[in-house]
């Protein structure tokens, strides 16, 4: 665990403490910090050193901390506003093919909503120059696509629209990640980017899954009150209706942020210990014990129906869509912490995921062979090729996974950490094939 070493060598060293505890702070990772010196006061419970400094590191917790809900409401209302303006007339712009332009802009609309509370919310106005970049490389997508697409073959036009509704949503996503996480590296360098990035991954799908509830609960309370209307004779216009439905879209995400997020700590430093993010860590590790036993099962009998993902497309879509799934909950059962588990559960988990991966990564190359024999025989299209592309991705971070666990299956103490890294090059690579995605391929079918 980072810090651990330091600290034990600075046992007897309250001077030694103090500064590695500033360069921590310096670093953006105090909570890291925290994390080796609760570990260390658990393996050595007498020195009354390290006991100082379990009641001193734990002190902040009490104070807990203030949502700006002003600013959070504000922000998230533009944004609502602009989703249900884009709808008003029921006749949305449209970006190609009767794609209302709505789909391509809500992702970076958005995000900037999110990245301008985050900004604003922090007490140390920090990467005020990622946020100005950030902005004018999305509206500079935007623009580009919209140059570039609508122009296209109608063959080609109609993929590339699907494609770049679906990855100006991640686009927008890994631009949050971008201005949360930056692209600084300590003195521990990969290790440290690698724990950012992963306990950001952790966070989005406390948001995710935040959001889709409030989505849900919404689109209840949203039913209800159309009918509770109607039972009074009282018709709603549409255009009224379907404003507050799709505005309402656009203001959930900014308030999941704002709840979940604390702008003031880095991604490695917010709390994963209560609510969203301990019932999320639960369910994901419950869920690797069916995921791995439907996994064996799918590997044995995928002799018995082999051609299936040859000859049909939608199983195919299947196989990929599975692979972001099994990253997800492998990327939800990984601890954040050594200590949140007992030793046994965790040589289990460790098993578990390594078993999943495995399973994966075969279930993996054969959907590429199956999606390359498709291209080879009907040739290559923008679906296929983002595909293609995903499939390796995803392939190699699994792979990954397995040789770093492996590689390192003596060192029982490290393995999280190198769960952390896979995801944190991941991370990388998910942000590098979005904008190949988003500004190369468009290019390439342009001149088909």
């Amino acid at each position: 665990m980072q810090y651990t070493t330091e600290i034990t060598n600075a046992a007897n060293d309250p001077a030694g403490l103090e500064a590695h505890y500033r360069q921590a702070l310096k670093n953006n990772q105090g909570q890291a910090f925290a994390q080796a010196m609760f570990a260390c006061r658990e393996t050595d419970p007498n020195n009354l050193l390290f006991t100082a400094w379990y009641h001193r590191l734990h002190e902040p917790e009490k104070t807990g901390r203030v949502i700006n809900w002003g600013l959070a409401a504000i922000l998230a209302i533009l944004n609502g506003l602009l989703f249900g303006l884009l709808v008003w007339d029921g006749k949305s712009p449209e970006f190609v093919n009767q794609m209302p332009f709505l789909f391509l802009t809500a992702g970076p609309s958005t995000s900037l909503a999110i990245i301008a509370y985050l900004y604003f919310t922090q007490k140390e106005r920090k990467n005020s120059t990622m946020l100005l970049i950030l902005g004018g490389v999305m509206a500079a997508a935007l623009l580009y696509v919209n140059l570039i697409v609508p122009n296209m073959k109608p063959i080609w036009g109609e993929q590339a629209s699907g494609q770049m509704v679906l990855h100006f949503i991640l686009f927008a996503w890994c631009a949050i990640g971008l201005f949360m996480v930056g692209f600084r590296r300590s003195q521990d360098g990969q290790a440290d980017q690698g724990q950012q990035r992963f306990a950001f991954l952790v966070k989005s799908l406390e948001v995710f899954t935040v959001s889709g509830l409030a989505l849900i609960a919404g689109g209840i309370f949203f039913a209800v009150s159309l009918g509770l209307f109607s039972t009074l004779n009282i018709t709603i216009p549409d255009q009224l209706a379907r404003f507050f439905a799709i505005g309402g879209i656009g203001i959930i995400p900014v308030l999941a942020v704002a709840w979940i997020y604390d702008p003031n700590l880095s991604p490695a430093e917010q709390d994963f210990q209560q609510g969203v993010s301990r019932i999320l860590a639960t369910l994901a590790r419950i869920l690797v014990i069916p995921t791995l036993l439907v996994g064996v099962a799918y590997v044995v009998l995928i002799p018995f129906n082999f051609m299936a993902p040859f000859e049909n497309r939608d199983v195919l879509i299947a196989y990929n869509a599975m692979l972001f799934a099994v990253l997800g909950l492998l990327l939800g059962a990984t601890p954040i912490r050594l200590n949140e588990l007992s030793e046994r559960t965790q040589k289990l988990l460790r098993s578990g995921i390594m078993t999943i991966a495995g399973l994966a990564v075969i279930v993996s190359v054969y959907a590429l062979a199956a999606i390359l024999y498709r291209t080879a025989l009907n040739g290559l299209t923008i679906n296929r090729l983002v595909v293609i592309g995903w499939n390796l991705i995803n392939t190699y971070i699994l792979g990954l996974l397995i040789v770093l666990q492996i590689r390192n299956r003596k060192d029982a103490g490290s393995w999280v950490d190198h769960v952390k890294q896979t995801f944190g090059i991941a991370s990388a690579c998910y942000v590098v094939w979005t904008g190949v995605v988003i500004v190369v391929v468009p290019l390439i079918f342009f001149f088909f």
